[in-house]
């Protein structure tokens, strides 16, 4: 899974993880937004930075949703 967040500039990394627990739907992989701010001062500019996910797995996901309030968006199987 790969994608582009929009953030307020002072955002040094973006990143997905694994959400614990996973919720009630075993082929939906919930993934968390994580954000590593700086903690100074940011200038309020829009930045665009780049997010990926990969994880090798036999299970048959069918979507991944970013939680807790993003997309849910239809998994491609890559062999």
């Amino acid at each position: 899974m790969s994608g582009v967040c929009t953030t307020r500039s002072g955002v040094h990394r973006i990143e997905l993880e694994p959400q614990v627990p996973q919720g009630i739907n075993p082929r939906d992989l919930l993934l968390r937004l994580v954000r590593s701010e700086p903690g100074g001062p940011s200038t309020g500019a829009l930045t665009d930075i780049e997010v990926r996910y990969a994880e090798e797995t036999d299970f048959p996901y069918e979507s991944a949703t970013i939680v807790p309030d993003g997309p849910s968006i239809p998994v491609e199987r890559v062999e």
